[in-house]
């Protein structure tokens, strides 16, 4: 019931103009961001039923798989672990095309080169893997999708053969991550939710 000055009525409109501005700008940004990832899951199943459903063999095939995994690669390492919804979508086909370059690569064992590229590609991944993981990103169901393709990795799918001290480059990049990487690991066996463990 006070009377307001002009000048004072004038700041408070002002300040009213930038509320209502802000909120319109984070809705927005929220709508996109939704409608990103609506569109991301979108091309993610497109590639999958492009994955399953190809007709290439042999050499076009594996050629196919590890220009989806370069496609991917980047974006999973950008939404790693700060947007866990993408990276999830991401994560969950990069595992797919693990499993069919693996499956993919043993028909093209006599091409080298192919070979080399898929063990290059397949050891970002891993890396990209193991760097989320010791940031402890995203949900438990997330992280155990980077647990599938790093346990998947060194089991032996790019260098042929379980860990062991003739595959440095793999056991020098486990160091580097070190300590943190070993903390997290153990807590999400012993205290993590199921899907981690």
């Amino acid at each position: 019931g006070a009377l307001v000055a002009a000048q004072d009525l004038v700041l408070i409109e002002r300040e009213e103009t930038v509320i209502v501005e802000y909120l319109l700008s984070s809705n927005r940004q929220k709508q996109v961001g939704t409608q990103c990832l609506r569109v991301l899951k979108s091309w993610t199943k497109l590639l999958l039923i492009m994955v399953e459903c190809n007709d290439f063999k042999g050499t076009a095939q594996t050629s196919f798989f590890l220009q989806a995994l370069q496609a991917i690669l980047p974006s999973l390492e950008t939404f790693a672990s700060d947007r866990p919804e993408e990276a999830l979508e991401l994560a969950k086909l990069a595992r797919v095309l693990l499993f069919k370059l693996d499956a993919a690569s043993g028909d093209d064992s006599d091409n080298p080169a192919i070979g080399n590229l898929v063990s290059d590609k397949l050891y970002q991944l891993f890396q990209i893997c193991l760097q989320a993981i010791g940031k402890w990103a995203g949900s438990p169901g997330l992280r155990s999708v980077y647990y599938e393709i790093c346990y998947r990795y060194l089991t032996g799918v790019s260098e042929q053969g379980p860990l062991s001290s003739t595959r440095p480059k793999t056991t020098k990049t486990i160091q580097v991550y070190g300590e943190r990487l070993i903390n997290v690991i153990c807590d999400d066996a012993y205290c993590g939710e199921p899907t981690c463990q």
